[in-house]
């Protein structure tokens, strides 16, 4: 219970600072209301990323010393601090796309129905070939094997 209390305490002081810091850094040029969505979005992904990480950097860390020695202290930092921007940027677009979205939203635009259609026609044709060519290479590595 007190990791979840810690977790959403720490979302939301992570969004308000990356929104303020994004107010900040953009010299005030980007509102307030435009960076809400990223800030929410990193905030909890952040928290996420967090609690990943209180699980698997000591593992990662160890086997990386165990292997390496002190190179392998320095790998397993930069992989930290790789996925941890990668949280970042991640968070920054799909704040972008919440944030265009919500803007068409309250300005009443939406996509015609035919267009949502064709979107989704092409969605499902695109995992159905992308499910034949995973089945064809499961089964032709089986016969491969046998």
């Amino acid at each position: 219970m007190s990791v979840r209390r810690a977790a959403a305490g720490e979302a939301s002081v992570t969004a308000v600072f990356l929104v303020w810091s994004g107010w900040i850094l953009s010299a005030k040029r980007i509102t307030w209301a435009d960076l809400i969505p990223f800030g929410v979005t990193a905030g909890t992904l952040t928290a996420v990323y967090s609690v990943g990480a209180t699980l698997y950097l000591p593992r990662l860390f160890n086997s990386s010393v165990s292997r390496y020695g002190v190179v392998g202290a320095v790998f397993a930092m930069i992989s930290a601090l790789f996925a941890a921007m990668l949280v970042l940027v991640a968070s920054a677009a799909l704040g972008r796309e919440v944030r265009d979205e919500l803007s068409r939203i309250r300005h009443g635009r939406r996509p015609s129905d035919r267009e949502v259609r064709q979107q989704w026609d092409r969605v499902v044709e695109q995992t159905r070939s992308r499910w034949r060519t995973a089945r064809g290479q499961v089964s032709h590595r089986r016969t491969k094997g046998a």
